[in-house]
């Protein structure tokens, strides 16, 4: 995938977030939640109102994430259902990193 060099400034600057002290102010500039303008050919397991999918800026190879759909402020806010979710693709997640890696 060729990315444009929008993207290509887009990556390095959230590739830098963390050692360049910004980290915490990314959400601001987006001006929105990136969860919710996730693009779908990257999900590539949805269930119950989880999503696992591929970042898009990885820090490391084999960096994969699972988010629920809806807004939370914690997570003591998961139902029961979207844990057992959210443990299921762990465990998916891990078989698939010592599969590939």
């Amino acid at each position: 995938m060729k990315l444009t060099p929008e993207e290509r400034k887009k990556q390095a600057y959230y590739r830098d977030a963390r050692t360049g002290g910004y980290y915490g102010d990314i959400w601001k500039s987006v001006g929105k939640c990136v969860f919710c303008d996730m693009r779908d050919k990257y999900v590539f397991y949805e269930e119950n109102g989880v999503v696992m999918t591929v970042p898009l800026y990885a820090y490391i190879d084999g960096h994969l994430m699972i988010i629920p759909r809806r807004h939370l402020r914690s997570v003591k806010e998961l139902t029961p259902v979207e844990w057992e979710t959210m443990r299921k693709f762990m465990y998916i997640a891990k078989k698939l990193i010592r599969k590939i890696h």
